[in-house]
């Protein structure tokens, strides 16, 4: 099923409040070296560039959209909305060091969510370890509630959060 394929061009309009110089597209393939290099730099090249593959293949299905915030042309931001069979979740957000504090982490996930609601979903799901203290306080102040925690072998415990979308 295809959920986010043929996206208007208003969606990725900049949030009210955005930094003014801030930008939003879909990754790309090209984009690999600079996102990782700006937002990824802790995660090895090969494993990120496997993963930001498969991304760019489910976008060209219509199952994600990888989304990234960009000044200059250059990666400052990305976050992901991937579609499951009946709930969508917001995923691999992340907001370049220099650019932390400065509003990017709320637009890439107000856009994300209106591109669910566009899509037809009426929530969406974002998962946060809970020792994420400023995740879960940005997660928290948008509107999202816990909904349920899950065990997974070798980490912490995850806070599952939703929010309606309207």
């Amino acid at each position: 099923m295809s959920h986010f394929s043929d996206l208007p061009q208003f969606l990725f309009a900049p949030p009210p409040g955005c930094p003014p110089w801030v930008a939003f597209r879909p990754a790309r393939e090209a984009d690999l070296r600079l996102l990782h290099q700006s937002c990824f730099s802790e995660r090895p090249l090969a494993q990120f560039r496997d993963s930001f593959y498969r991304s760019i293949e489910a976008q060209r299905r219509g199952q994600r959209l990888h989304l990234l915030a960009l000044e200059g042309g250059l990666p400052t931001g990305a976050g992901q909305v991937i579609a499951y069979t009946s709930s969508v979740e917001i995923a691999d957000l992340a907001v370049a060091p220099a650019h932390r504090g400065k509003g990017l982490g709320t637009a890439l996930i107000t856009i994300l969510s209106q591109i669910a609601h566009y899509a037809g979903y009426g929530g969406v799901e974002i998962c946060v370890m809970r020792e994420n203290e400023r995740a879960l306080a940005l997660y928290r102040r948008l509107g999202f509630v816990e909904d349920r925690e899950l065990s997974i072998t070798g980490t912490a415990s995850v806070l599952v959060l939703y929010k309606e979308v309207l």
